[in-house]
Protein backbone atom coordinates (compact mmCIF):
# COMPACT_ATOMS: atom_id res chain seq x y z
CA UNK A 1 0.00 0.00 0.00
CA UNK A 2 2.71 2.25 0.91
CA UNK A 3 4.46 1.62 -2.64
CA UNK A 4 1.04 2.52 -4.50
CA UNK A 5 0.65 5.47 -2.47
CA UNK A 6 4.06 6.76 -3.33
CA UNK A 7 3.62 6.27 -6.92
CA UNK A 8 -0.10 7.99 -7.09
CA UNK A 9 1.89 10.97 -4.95
CA UNK A 10 4.33 11.43 -7.70
CA UNK A 11 2.40 10.72 -10.55
CA UNK A 12 -0.08 13.98 -9.76
CA UNK A 13 2.62 15.83 -8.50
CA UNK A 14 4.49 15.09 -12.14
CA UNK A 15 7.71 13.88 -11.25
CA UNK A 16 9.93 11.07 -11.77
CA UNK A 17 9.97 8.00 -10.16
CA UNK A 18 13.60 6.56 -10.53
CA UNK A 19 17.18 8.29 -10.61
CA UNK A 20 20.27 7.34 -11.98
CA UNK A 21 20.83 4.84 -9.83
CA UNK A 22 18.45 3.23 -7.33
CA UNK A 23 20.78 1.21 -5.55
CA UNK A 24 24.06 1.79 -3.47
CA UNK A 25 27.37 0.20 -4.32
CA UNK A 26 28.67 -0.08 -0.90
CA UNK A 27 27.67 0.99 2.58
CA UNK A 28 30.06 3.91 2.17
CA UNK A 29 27.54 5.66 -0.45
CA UNK A 30 24.59 6.55 1.83
CA UNK A 31 23.98 9.87 0.61
CA UNK A 32 23.50 8.63 -3.15
CA UNK A 33 20.42 10.18 -4.55
CA UNK A 34 18.40 7.17 -4.84
CA UNK A 35 15.52 8.96 -7.04
CA UNK A 36 11.90 9.88 -5.72
CA UNK A 37 9.94 6.90 -5.06
CA UNK A 38 12.91 4.95 -2.72
CA UNK A 39 13.75 9.03 -1.33
CA UNK A 40 10.24 9.41 -0.14
CA UNK A 41 9.89 6.22 0.95
CA UNK A 42 12.68 7.12 3.20
CA UNK A 43 11.61 10.20 4.11
CA UNK A 44 7.88 9.12 5.49
CA UNK A 45 9.71 7.07 7.87
CA UNK A 46 12.24 9.83 8.80
CA UNK A 47 9.32 12.06 9.81
CA UNK A 48 7.08 9.14 11.91
CA UNK A 49 5.49 7.46 9.40
CA UNK A 50 4.79 4.10 11.75
CA UNK A 51 3.24 1.87 8.78
CA UNK A 52 6.12 2.81 6.23
CA UNK A 53 8.42 2.03 9.23
CA UNK A 54 6.86 -1.10 10.25
CA UNK A 55 6.52 -2.54 6.34
CA UNK A 56 10.40 -1.08 6.10
CA UNK A 57 11.83 -3.13 9.05
CA UNK A 58 9.41 -6.04 9.16
CA UNK A 59 9.01 -7.37 5.48
CA UNK A 60 11.42 -9.72 3.84
CA UNK A 61 13.77 -8.26 1.36
CA UNK A 62 11.46 -9.94 -1.43
CA UNK A 63 8.33 -8.53 0.00
CA UNK A 64 9.25 -4.82 -0.12
CA UNK A 65 7.70 -4.22 -3.52
CA UNK A 66 9.96 -1.43 -4.16
CA UNK A 67 11.95 -2.62 -7.16
CA UNK A 68 11.14 -1.28 -10.71
CA UNK A 69 9.36 -4.13 -11.78
CA UNK A 70 6.81 -3.36 -9.12
CA UNK A 71 6.61 0.11 -9.53
CA UNK A 72 6.23 -0.31 -13.43
CA UNK A 73 3.49 -2.48 -12.48
CA UNK A 74 1.36 0.09 -9.94
CA UNK A 75 1.80 2.26 -13.14
CA UNK A 76 0.21 0.00 -15.55
CA UNK A 77 -2.37 -0.45 -12.96
CA UNK A 78 -3.03 3.36 -12.40
CA UNK A 79 -3.50 3.73 -15.86
CA UNK A 80 -5.28 1.18 -16.11
CA UNK A 81 -7.72 2.27 -13.13
CA UNK A 82 -7.63 6.17 -14.91
CA UNK A 83 -8.88 4.42 -18.67
CA UNK A 84 -11.79 2.45 -16.73
CA UNK A 85 -13.29 5.66 -15.12
CA UNK A 86 -12.95 7.37 -18.14
CA UNK A 87 -14.74 4.84 -19.86
CA UNK A 88 -17.70 4.57 -17.69
CA UNK A 89 -18.06 8.09 -17.98
CA UNK A 90 -18.39 7.90 -21.81
CA UNK A 91 -20.86 4.82 -21.23
CA UNK A 92 -22.93 7.15 -19.89
CA UNK A 93 -22.74 10.04 -22.10
CA UNK A 94 -22.51 7.68 -25.16
CA UNK A 95 -21.16 9.62 -27.62
CA UNK A 96 -17.60 10.61 -28.22
CA UNK A 97 -14.70 12.01 -29.83
CA UNK A 98 -11.45 10.87 -30.68
CA UNK A 99 -8.43 13.10 -30.81
CA UNK A 100 -4.72 11.75 -32.40
CA UNK A 101 -1.28 12.70 -33.26
CA UNK A 102 1.71 10.78 -34.30
CA UNK A 103 5.03 11.90 -33.80
CA UNK A 104 8.78 10.39 -33.20
CA UNK A 105 9.66 10.16 -29.73
CA UNK A 106 14.00 10.91 -28.51
CA UNK A 107 14.34 7.30 -29.47
CA UNK A 108 13.09 7.50 -33.02
CA UNK A 109 10.11 5.15 -32.05
CA UNK A 110 6.63 6.14 -33.27
CA UNK A 111 4.48 7.31 -30.47
CA UNK A 112 0.93 7.97 -31.17
CA UNK A 113 -0.87 9.96 -28.36
CA UNK A 114 -4.62 9.11 -27.99
CA UNK A 115 -6.98 11.10 -26.37
CA UNK A 116 -10.85 11.51 -26.18
CA UNK A 117 -13.54 14.14 -26.18
CA UNK A 118 -16.94 14.13 -24.85
CA UNK A 119 -19.35 15.52 -22.26
CA UNK A 120 -19.62 14.90 -18.77
CA UNK A 121 -22.10 15.44 -15.78
CA UNK A 122 -20.23 17.49 -12.94
CA UNK A 123 -21.48 16.78 -9.32
CA UNK A 124 -19.34 19.32 -8.03
CA UNK A 125 -20.37 21.65 -10.37
CA UNK A 126 -24.20 20.33 -11.32
CA UNK A 127 -23.99 20.81 -14.82
CA UNK A 128 -22.51 19.27 -18.47
CA UNK A 129 -18.84 20.14 -18.89
CA UNK A 130 -16.83 19.16 -22.41
CA UNK A 131 -13.77 16.82 -21.52
CA UNK A 132 -10.85 16.17 -23.35
CA UNK A 133 -9.07 13.30 -21.44
CA UNK A 134 -5.94 11.52 -22.27
CA UNK A 135 -5.70 7.72 -22.75
CA UNK A 136 -2.34 6.89 -23.61
CA UNK A 137 0.62 6.44 -25.91
CA UNK A 138 0.80 4.06 -28.49
CA UNK A 139 3.79 2.70 -30.22
CA UNK A 140 2.33 3.02 -33.33
CA UNK A 141 4.52 0.72 -35.80
CA UNK A 142 4.57 -1.80 -33.61
CA UNK A 143 0.87 -2.15 -33.61
CA UNK A 144 0.95 -2.02 -36.92
CA UNK A 145 3.39 -4.98 -36.96
CA UNK A 146 1.20 -7.40 -34.61
CA UNK A 147 -1.50 -6.13 -37.31
CA UNK A 148 -0.16 -7.22 -40.08
CA UNK A 149 1.65 -10.10 -38.73
CA UNK A 150 -1.90 -11.73 -38.16
CA UNK A 151 -3.64 -10.67 -41.42
CA UNK A 152 -0.79 -12.58 -42.86
CA UNK A 153 -1.21 -15.45 -40.44
CA UNK A 154 -4.83 -15.93 -40.97
CA UNK A 155 -4.47 -15.43 -45.18
CA UNK A 156 -1.66 -18.51 -44.63
CA UNK A 157 -4.10 -20.72 -42.77
CA UNK A 158 -7.90 -19.48 -42.86
CA UNK A 159 -9.02 -22.68 -40.93
CA UNK A 160 -6.81 -21.54 -38.03
CA UNK A 161 -5.12 -24.87 -38.22
CA UNK A 162 -1.63 -24.82 -37.48
CA UNK A 163 0.70 -27.45 -39.46
CA UNK A 164 2.52 -30.07 -37.66
CA UNK A 165 5.91 -28.87 -39.06
CA UNK A 166 5.29 -25.41 -38.52
CA UNK A 167 7.47 -24.55 -35.96
CA UNK A 168 5.86 -20.83 -35.49
CA UNK A 169 8.68 -19.04 -37.05
CA UNK A 170 8.51 -17.82 -40.33
CA UNK A 171 11.27 -15.18 -42.17
CA UNK A 172 8.74 -13.42 -44.27
CA UNK A 173 6.87 -12.04 -41.33
CA UNK A 174 10.17 -10.58 -40.28
CA UNK A 175 9.97 -8.48 -43.52
CA UNK A 176 6.96 -6.88 -43.47
CA UNK A 177 7.02 -3.25 -44.69
CA UNK A 178 6.17 -0.95 -41.67
CA UNK A 179 5.54 2.59 -43.98
CA UNK A 180 3.42 4.74 -41.61
CA UNK A 181 1.04 5.56 -44.35
CA UNK A 182 -2.16 7.48 -43.56
CA UNK A 183 -3.94 4.58 -44.71
CA UNK A 184 -2.00 2.40 -42.05
CA UNK A 185 -2.58 5.05 -39.41
CA UNK A 186 -6.05 5.08 -39.49
CA UNK A 187 -5.76 1.10 -38.88
CA UNK A 188 -3.89 1.52 -35.70
CA UNK A 189 -5.99 4.47 -34.59
CA UNK A 190 -8.98 2.24 -34.99
CA UNK A 191 -7.12 -1.08 -33.45
CA UNK A 192 -6.46 1.05 -30.20
CA UNK A 193 -10.22 2.45 -30.18
CA UNK A 194 -11.32 -1.63 -30.03
CA UNK A 195 -8.72 -2.20 -27.66
CA UNK A 196 -9.43 0.73 -25.18
CA UNK A 197 -13.20 -0.33 -25.68
CA UNK A 198 -14.76 2.28 -27.70
CA UNK A 199 -17.30 1.72 -30.02
CA UNK A 200 -16.78 3.16 -33.32
CA UNK A 201 -20.55 3.37 -33.85
CA UNK A 202 -20.45 6.04 -31.37
CA UNK A 203 -17.73 7.94 -32.38
CA UNK A 204 -19.07 11.14 -34.17
CA UNK A 205 -15.82 12.95 -34.38
CA UNK A 206 -12.12 13.16 -35.34
CA UNK A 207 -9.54 15.33 -34.45
CA UNK A 208 -5.96 15.80 -35.66
CA UNK A 209 -3.65 18.51 -37.33
CA UNK A 210 -4.41 19.10 -41.15
CA UNK A 211 -1.36 17.46 -42.59
CA UNK A 212 -1.36 15.44 -45.75
CA UNK A 213 -1.02 12.10 -44.08
CA UNK A 214 -4.52 12.95 -42.13
CA UNK A 215 -6.47 15.07 -44.84
CA UNK A 216 -5.86 12.94 -47.84
CA UNK A 217 -9.52 12.34 -49.49
CA UNK A 218 -8.37 8.97 -51.18
CA UNK A 219 -5.36 7.78 -48.54
CA UNK A 220 -5.39 9.93 -45.53
CA UNK A 221 -5.92 8.59 -41.63
CA UNK A 222 -9.21 10.23 -41.10
CA UNK A 223 -10.46 8.86 -44.05
CA UNK A 224 -9.78 4.95 -43.20
CA UNK A 225 -10.99 6.03 -39.91
CA UNK A 226 -14.35 6.81 -41.65
CA UNK A 227 -15.17 3.20 -43.03
CA UNK A 228 -15.62 1.71 -39.33
CA UNK A 229 -17.08 4.81 -37.44
CA UNK A 230 -19.20 5.92 -40.52
CA UNK A 231 -20.71 8.53 -37.89
CA UNK A 232 -17.62 10.53 -37.42
CA UNK A 233 -17.26 14.08 -38.87
CA UNK A 234 -13.61 15.66 -39.74
CA UNK A 235 -13.33 18.47 -37.05
CA UNK A 236 -9.97 20.02 -37.61
CA UNK A 237 -7.49 21.62 -35.58
CA UNK A 238 -8.06 25.38 -36.13
CA UNK A 239 -4.66 26.57 -33.99
CA UNK A 240 -3.08 24.19 -36.76
CA UNK A 241 -4.53 25.65 -39.48
CA UNK A 242 -4.03 28.81 -38.34
CA UNK A 243 -0.31 28.15 -37.62
CA UNK A 244 -0.62 26.57 -41.65
CA UNK A 245 -1.76 29.91 -42.98
CA UNK A 246 0.65 31.98 -41.31
CA UNK A 247 4.06 30.15 -42.71
CA UNK A 248 2.27 29.79 -45.92
CA UNK A 249 2.02 33.38 -46.13
CA UNK A 250 5.16 34.16 -45.08
CA UNK A 251 7.18 34.01 -48.05
CA UNK A 252 8.36 37.11 -48.29
CA UNK A 253 12.89 36.36 -48.34
CA UNK A 254 13.29 39.09 -45.71
CA UNK A 255 10.77 37.30 -42.89
CA UNK A 256 12.66 33.86 -43.97
CA UNK A 257 15.93 35.12 -42.99
CA UNK A 258 14.81 37.10 -39.97
CA UNK A 259 13.33 33.67 -38.40
CA UNK A 260 16.35 31.21 -39.77
CA UNK A 261 18.15 29.72 -36.79
CA UNK A 262 21.80 31.56 -36.13
CA UNK A 263 23.29 30.10 -33.19
CA UNK A 264 26.52 30.50 -31.68
CA UNK A 265 27.43 27.44 -29.75
CA UNK A 266 28.51 28.50 -26.44
CA UNK A 267 25.51 30.58 -24.71
CA UNK A 268 27.04 31.39 -21.66
CA UNK A 269 28.30 34.90 -22.94
CA UNK A 270 25.18 35.46 -24.22
CA UNK A 271 23.13 34.15 -20.76
CA UNK A 272 25.60 36.43 -18.31
CA UNK A 273 25.15 39.69 -20.63
CA UNK A 274 21.45 39.14 -21.81
CA UNK A 275 20.68 37.41 -17.91
CA UNK A 276 17.70 34.88 -19.62
CA UNK A 277 18.10 32.12 -22.37
CA UNK A 278 16.24 33.68 -25.81
CA UNK A 279 13.89 31.51 -26.79
CA UNK A 280 13.68 28.70 -29.33
CA UNK A 281 12.11 29.19 -32.65
CA UNK A 282 9.01 26.63 -32.73
CA UNK A 283 9.54 24.77 -35.83
CA UNK A 284 5.78 24.18 -36.23
CA UNK A 285 4.08 26.54 -34.25
CA UNK A 286 4.91 29.65 -36.06
CA UNK A 287 2.74 31.99 -33.84
CA UNK A 288 4.68 31.17 -30.85
CA UNK A 289 7.71 32.80 -31.85
CA UNK A 290 5.98 35.78 -31.18
CA UNK A 291 7.73 35.53 -28.14
CA UNK A 292 11.16 34.85 -29.45
CA UNK A 293 10.71 38.22 -31.66
CA UNK A 294 9.66 40.26 -28.39
CA UNK A 295 12.47 39.24 -26.13
CA UNK A 296 15.26 39.44 -28.94
CA UNK A 297 14.03 43.02 -30.12
CA UNK A 298 13.27 44.24 -26.81
CA UNK A 299 17.12 42.65 -25.97
CA UNK A 300 18.46 43.89 -28.48
CA UNK A 301 21.99 45.49 -27.75
CA UNK A 302 22.43 43.18 -25.13
CA UNK A 303 22.28 40.36 -27.95
CA UNK A 304 24.81 42.65 -29.80
CA UNK A 305 27.24 43.25 -27.10
CA UNK A 306 27.07 39.43 -25.88
CA UNK A 307 28.32 38.95 -29.83
CA UNK A 308 30.97 41.05 -29.68
CA UNK A 309 32.26 39.67 -26.37
CA UNK A 310 32.11 35.88 -28.19
CA UNK A 311 34.24 37.76 -31.52
CA UNK A 312 37.26 38.08 -28.91
CA UNK A 313 37.20 34.00 -27.85
CA UNK A 314 40.48 32.25 -29.10
CA UNK A 315 37.87 29.86 -30.01
CA UNK A 316 37.62 30.39 -34.13
CA UNK A 317 34.54 28.42 -34.43
CA UNK A 318 32.44 30.28 -32.12
CA UNK A 319 34.17 33.31 -32.45
CA UNK A 320 33.50 33.38 -36.21
CA UNK A 321 29.64 32.78 -36.27
CA UNK A 322 29.25 35.46 -33.44
CA UNK A 323 30.90 37.76 -36.09
CA UNK A 324 28.53 36.34 -39.04
CA UNK A 325 25.67 36.89 -36.48
CA UNK A 326 26.48 40.30 -36.09
CA UNK A 327 26.75 41.01 -39.85
CA UNK A 328 23.30 39.58 -40.51
CA UNK A 329 21.42 41.49 -37.36
CA UNK A 330 22.96 44.16 -38.40
CA UNK A 331 21.56 44.63 -42.10
CA UNK A 332 19.21 47.10 -42.59
CA UNK A 333 16.58 44.66 -44.24
CA UNK A 334 16.89 42.54 -40.94
CA UNK A 335 16.34 45.52 -38.44
CA UNK A 336 13.08 46.88 -40.67
CA UNK A 337 12.14 42.75 -40.74
CA UNK A 338 12.10 42.60 -37.15
CA UNK A 339 10.22 45.88 -36.41
CA UNK A 340 7.45 44.70 -38.45
CA UNK A 341 7.30 40.99 -37.21
CA UNK A 342 7.02 42.57 -33.76
CA UNK A 343 4.22 44.57 -34.43
CA UNK A 344 2.51 41.78 -36.69
CA UNK A 345 2.63 38.99 -34.78
CA UNK A 346 0.83 39.56 -31.84
CA UNK A 347 -2.31 40.40 -33.73
CA UNK A 348 -2.48 36.44 -34.31
CA UNK A 349 -0.73 34.82 -31.44
CA UNK A 350 -3.74 36.22 -29.50
CA UNK A 351 -6.24 33.91 -31.69
CA UNK A 352 -3.85 31.22 -31.39
CA UNK A 353 -4.09 31.14 -27.65
CA UNK A 354 -7.93 31.34 -27.68
CA UNK A 355 -7.92 28.48 -30.22
CA UNK A 356 -6.22 26.12 -28.07
CA UNK A 357 -9.27 26.09 -25.30
CA UNK A 358 -11.06 23.24 -24.39
CA UNK A 359 -14.12 24.56 -24.74
CA UNK A 360 -15.20 27.51 -27.50
CA UNK A 361 -18.72 29.13 -28.53
CA UNK A 362 -18.48 28.73 -32.17
CA UNK A 363 -20.00 32.78 -32.32
CA UNK A 364 -17.42 33.74 -30.42
CA UNK A 365 -14.33 31.58 -31.90
CA UNK A 366 -15.85 33.17 -35.34
CA UNK A 367 -15.43 36.98 -34.06
CA UNK A 368 -11.78 36.27 -32.82
CA UNK A 369 -11.12 35.06 -36.48
CA UNK A 370 -13.15 37.86 -37.91
CA UNK A 371 -11.44 40.84 -35.44
CA UNK A 372 -7.65 39.16 -36.10
CA UNK A 373 -8.30 39.57 -39.83
CA UNK A 374 -10.02 42.94 -39.35
CA UNK A 375 -6.57 43.94 -37.80
CA UNK A 376 -4.57 42.71 -40.55
CA UNK A 377 -6.49 44.21 -43.23
CA UNK A 378 -6.51 47.71 -41.49
CA UNK A 379 -2.62 47.57 -41.38
CA UNK A 380 -2.74 46.66 -45.22
CA UNK A 381 -5.34 49.64 -45.88
CA UNK A 382 -3.08 52.18 -44.48
CA UNK A 383 0.15 50.80 -44.69
CA UNK A 384 1.89 54.32 -45.53
CA UNK A 385 0.26 55.47 -42.67
CA UNK A 386 1.45 52.02 -40.32
CA UNK A 387 4.63 51.85 -41.96
CA UNK A 388 5.83 54.86 -41.30
CA UNK A 389 5.66 54.77 -37.79
CA UNK A 390 7.09 51.20 -37.68
CA UNK A 391 10.03 52.95 -40.31
CA UNK A 392 10.61 55.50 -37.52
CA UNK A 393 11.14 52.52 -34.78
CA UNK A 394 13.30 51.06 -36.92
CA UNK A 395 15.61 54.04 -37.26
CA UNK A 396 15.69 54.43 -34.11
CA UNK A 397 16.70 51.10 -33.30
CA UNK A 398 19.07 51.50 -36.32
CA UNK A 399 21.18 54.55 -34.87
CA UNK A 400 21.53 53.42 -31.86
CA UNK A 401 23.97 50.51 -33.36
CA UNK A 402 25.02 52.97 -36.11
CA UNK A 403 23.50 51.42 -39.04
CA UNK A 404 22.24 53.44 -41.78
CA UNK A 405 18.68 52.66 -43.06
CA UNK A 406 19.03 54.69 -46.75
CA UNK A 407 22.28 51.82 -47.58
CA UNK A 408 19.75 49.73 -50.02
CA UNK A 409 20.95 47.24 -51.79
CA UNK A 410 22.50 47.64 -55.60
CA UNK A 411 19.27 45.66 -57.02
CA UNK A 412 17.17 48.40 -54.99
CA UNK A 413 16.89 50.79 -58.66
CA UNK A 414 16.65 48.14 -60.98
CA UNK A 415 13.22 46.50 -60.02
CA UNK A 416 9.89 46.66 -61.74
CA UNK A 417 9.26 49.71 -59.20
CA UNK A 418 12.63 51.01 -58.99
CA UNK A 419 12.80 54.18 -56.05
CA UNK A 420 15.64 55.85 -54.19
CA UNK A 421 13.06 56.28 -50.70
CA UNK A 422 14.36 53.84 -47.91
CA UNK A 423 11.01 53.69 -46.65
CA UNK A 424 9.28 52.95 -49.73
CA UNK A 425 11.49 50.07 -50.74
CA UNK A 426 11.49 48.32 -47.52
CA UNK A 427 7.82 49.13 -47.48
CA UNK A 428 7.42 47.28 -50.36
CA UNK A 429 9.91 44.30 -50.29
CA UNK A 430 9.02 43.55 -45.92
Amino acid sequence: MCSVENVVFLGRQGLALRGHRESTVNSCQTDMNRGNFLELMTFRKECGDIRVAQHLETAGKRNLYQSKVIQNDIIQGCGEEIVATIMERISTTKYYSILFDETPDINHLSQLSLSVRYSHFDETMKKHVVREDFLRFVDARQVLEEMQVREYDDARDPDGVEDEDDDGVDAETEDIEQSLTGVNLGKVVVQCMLRIGLNPNYCVGIGADGCSVNTSENVGAIQEIQKTAVNAVRAPCQNHILNLSISKASVVPAVKKAVHKHRPRDHRRLVKTFHRCLPKLCETRWVERHEAVQVFHDGFSEVTAALHSICKWKDTDSSGKANTLITVIHQPEFIVTLVCLRDVLPSTVSLSRFLQKEVIDMEQASNAVQDTISVLEEKRRNSEEMFGVLFQEAKDLAKEHDIDLQNLPRSAGRGRNPTADAESFYRQTV
